[in-house]
């Protein structure tokens, strides 16, 4: 059972996240990648290699820790299977070890480098297409000394829910010129879907409508398109 946060993070924990939600089975793939992020520690005095913290840090992220000692608590408690896995020959890091990695490592490279692993992992198979959402979210903590909290632009895949890539965007919104959007309208813009709701969707021809069967559960989807006036 993970201890309850009691230490921020930081913004590397939404990296740790995602690498955490598309590692599954691969774990030794995984080591494989963290071992090329950049350590940001001084060769001197370090005990353990960057890609065991790292590692250990994922596992433990997997299960539910989202604080420095819940993620020590885990790795205290790895089973030799786990340890073997991840390289580990000694004694594991301790809560400090995990602190002061985390806290220094540049989060940015270790997104450049879980993001193609995942994308690879997660890699759709001939004849199917990857179904991608962008959106953004805000690190919870990450606005210390009154400054304004990061905010990341995250590309997530649908059907694996793993973040493919995410970037630190200095406002919550981002736009790019030119780009097509799939927006879902909820209840909460009432206009709008009033305005949806009011086409008339009876007469228009579906341009894309299949059906399947799973989980016990029949599903038809169906696309249309359509034209809305200017301003609406």
């Amino acid at each position: 059972m993970p201890a309850a946060p009691s230490s921020l993070t930081g913004p590397v924990i939404g990296q740790l996240l995602t690498a955490a939600r598309a590692a599954g089975s691969g774990r030794a793939g995984l080591v494989q990648v963290l071992a090329a992020v950049p350590d940001p520690r001084a060769r001197r005095g370090v005990r353990h290699r960057l890609a065991v913290i790292l590692g250990l840090a994922v596992c433990a992220v997997l299960t539910g820790a989202r604080s420095f000692t819940a993620i020590a608590e885990w790795a205290a408690d790895a089973d030799q299977g786990t340890r073997d896995a991840l390289g580990i020959t000694g004694v594991v890091p301790c809560e400090p070890a995990f602190r002061r990695t985390l806290q220094h490592l540049d989060a940015d490279a270790l997104d450049e480098a879980a993001g193609p692993w995942a994308q690879r992992r997660t890699a759709p198979s001939r004849g199917s297409r990857r179904v991608v959402a962008v959106d953004g979210k805000t690190l919870r903590g990450s606005g210390m000394a009154g400054g304004p909290a990061r905010h990341l632009l995250a590309a997530l895949d649908h059907g694996h829910g793993v973040v493919l890539g995410q970037v630190d965007v200095e406002a919550k919104t981002a736009g790019r010129s030119g780009a097509h959007y799939l927006i879902t309208i909820k209840g909460n813009q009432p206009g709008l879907r009033a305005q949806l709701a009011g086409l008339p969707w009876r007469q228009i021809p579906a341009a894309y409508d299949t059906g399947e069967k799973g989980h016990g559960r029949a599903e038809r989807r169906t696309l249309k398109i359509t034209a809305v006036a200017a301003g609406h």
